[in-house]
């Protein structure tokens, strides 16, 4: 068993459902909220081994709970992997940030996500 605890960020029920379920079929552990504010509470007083942020949220952005993210110390080394219906070259922010691991655009195959976490979480 991973045992490796994955936080998901994203707004889109469904999103956040089908992810959370193909990753607990491969062992992990996931951990689901819906907002930016849910993300930072959540972060605030437990630990993950990888966090999955869309950045179009309601109420706080994406780009702004990466950042916060990477202002604490005592969750900066956490990496990130974006999932977004943005491109990347739409963005700037995986230029911006260290922690940002990994890129995958939405609407996405499953198993690219899987390999992106695998990978991710091996680092």
């Amino acid at each position: 068993m991973n045992e490796k605890r994955v936080l998901i960020i994203d707004d889109d029920t469904h999103t956040n459902d089908l992810v959370a379920e193909t990753l607990r079929l491969e062992g992990f552990i996931p951990v689901q909220v819906h907002s930016g504010e849910e993300a930072l509470e959540y972060l605030s007083k437990e630990a993950v081994d990888l966090i999955l942020l869309d950045l179009i949220l309601p109420g706080i952005k994406g780009w702004a709970v990466a950042e916060e993210i990477r202002k604490n110390p005592r969750i900066s080394n956490i990496p990130i992997l974006i999932i977004s219906i943005l491109y990347p070259e739409d963005t700037e922010l995986q230029k911006q940030h260290q922690s940002i691991f990994g890129y995958v655009c939405k609407p996405f195959d499953l198993n690219v996500l899987v390999q992106e976490v695998h990978k991710t979480t091996r680092k």
